[in-house]
């Protein structure tokens, strides 16, 4: 694809971004790349901003990099639909996060890595999901208390506390190269 096909083919969007560690949101317009033929786009009119996303935009484990638009467990309206999707079409309403994140997809998820940021409902949920779809799953938590529960009992693959400044670290580099998702 030459450079001109590249940039008309992406979309303009718009976001609340933090430019730095103060922790204040911008108004903010970027570019992203177009619908692919199994892609949907939704107009978020709602999102959920959790402790998580605190961490994020206030750089409190210093390695991200700026700007960030926070926000998960998105819901919107669909305004745009890949010509291979056939579950939703224009104007339907729309979710992503938490449960919703997987689809029926079966093997294409085997073997897959992923990090599930909480350890709440939604945190549940998605390790039991994870799980049960061949996913290896680390949980990143605040509660060091919460690392039986989730090794134990739900079966993740290891636990990572997010405030360790240490483990975090441990875990930089082989989550870096084999992290597919973070829920």
């Amino acid at each position: 694809m030459s450079e001109l096909q590249e940039e008309n083919s992406r979309q303009i969007a718009f976001g609340w971004a933090a430019t730095d560690s103060s922790g204040i949101l911008h108004p903010f317009h970027f570019t992203r790349r177009a619908n692919g033929h199994n892609d949907i786009t939704i107009k978020i009119l709602y999102c959920g901003i959790c402790h998580s996303d605190l961490h994020l935009i206030k750089n409190d484990f210093g390695i991200f990099s700026y700007p960030i638009v926070p926000g998960h467990e998105i819901v919107g309206v669909v305004t745009q639909v890949g010509s291979k999707v056939q579950k939703f079409k224009v104007r339907d309403k729309a979710g992503v996060g938490g449960s919703t994140i997987f689809d029926d997809g079966g093997d294409k998820n085997s073997g897959m890595h992923v990090g599930v940021v909480g350890l709440g409902g939604l945190g549940h949920l998605a390790v039991k999901f994870a799980k049960a779809l061949g996913m290896k799953v680390t949980v990143i938590s605040t509660s060091p208390g919460k690392k039986n529960e989730a090794i134990q009992h739900l079966e993740a693959d290891s636990f990572i506390v997010s405030y360790d400044m240490k483990q975090m670290q441990a875990a930089m580099e082989s989550l870096t190269q084999s992290l597919h998702n973070i829920l």
